[in-house]
């Protein structure tokens, strides 16, 4: 066989291999065609209806809203008690207090802006709080040394009962292991001292003048049951008033009229502050908050 007749049967090998695989390859894809299926969704008026995502079960009820409550309003007026006024407006004594951020039920002076939560407040979740574990100590035993009198050979063999501490008593199984009390810490309670004092008193010796002045620099304080004197052992003895903090001041006029927030009346018939007088102010315990002395 010469060498062109090698070359012609290798390219004629060649091609029939090459048809071969053309065909399998035709025949597999109309194959794989025919498996497929065209599925198609009738459209129209007669088509079945598309399931509703956010339309809501059968079963499923419709809420209500409830009502959001409403506030109003209310100036305190002498005579006045937290309790009558939740009766007045129908609502609980704890409402107004949250509402207000009260600390006392029984501490309401004339002339006071209450904010009363008409159909109540909104309950507020209660949360547990988390207890917060303690590591309690384990005591020390130290290892018992070798005596060096002893060979090692002889030494004994430590028994499984450990030796108590110096510091820890030994107890018997029935009262359990030993454990270390743990010392709550003592809180620290801080408090503003009270500063209050008699700014002034005008109008001496005139009665329908005469006022003495008594301002706030602390924290809010209720004069309840303090008094303000002379010399001459004149006591007048305040009534329930809160006078707040940030300067606030209240007078006492020696005339008569009607107490308000700001201005209290002694309700004298004449006169009692002179010239070279002093004026005490003491708190409800008997102790000395303020003095101030009127000049000649």
């Amino acid at each position: 066989m010469t060498k062109r007749q090698t070359i012609f049967i290798i390219v004629v090998n060649a091609a029939i291999s090459l048809v071969i695989s053309l065909s399998i390859s035709l025949i597999m894809v109309y194959v794989f065609l025919l498996s497929l299926e065209v599925v198609e969704v009738p459209v129209g008026p007669g088509a079945p209806a598309q399931a509703d995502s956010t339309a809501l079960p059968p079963h499923a009820a419709a809420v209500t809203p409830s009502p959001k409550p409403t506030t109003t309003t209310y100036i305190v007026q002498a005579g006045d008690s937290l309790s009558g006024i939740a009766f007045q407006f129908d609502v609980s004594v704890e409402d107004i207090i949250r509402a207000n951020g009260l600390t006392d039920a029984d501490l309401l002076f004339v002339g006071q802006e209450l904010i009363i939560p008409i159909g109540g407040l909104p309950e507020t979740p209660a949360f547990t709080p988390v207890p917060t574990p303690t590591e309690t100590p384990i005591p020390f035993e130290p290892p018992t040394p070798l005596s060096t009198d002893t060979p090692l050979a002889t030494q004994p063999t430590p028994s499984g009962t450990p030796l108590p501490s110096p510091e820890t008593p030994a107890l018997s199984e029935a009262e359990g292991p030993a454990l270390s009390p743990t010392k709550e810490p003592t809180p620290t309670v801080f408090t503003k001292p009270v500063d209050v004092e008699i700014t002034e008193i005008v109008g001496s010796g005139n009665i329908a003048e005469e006022i003495v002045i008594i301002t706030n620099q602390g924290q809010p304080v209720n004069l309840e049951g303090w008094t303000l004197s002379d010399r001459h052992d004149n006591a007048y003895t305040f009534p329930g008033i809160l006078l707040w903090s940030n300067y606030a001041s209240v007078r006492v006029h020696t005339s008569s009229g009607e107490n308000t927030a700001t201005d209290l009346y002694w309700k004298l018939n004449k006169a009692i502050w002179e010239a070279g007088d002093k004026a005490t102010l003491v708190d409800r315990n008997g102790k000395i908050i303020a003095v101030y002395a009127l000049g000649d």
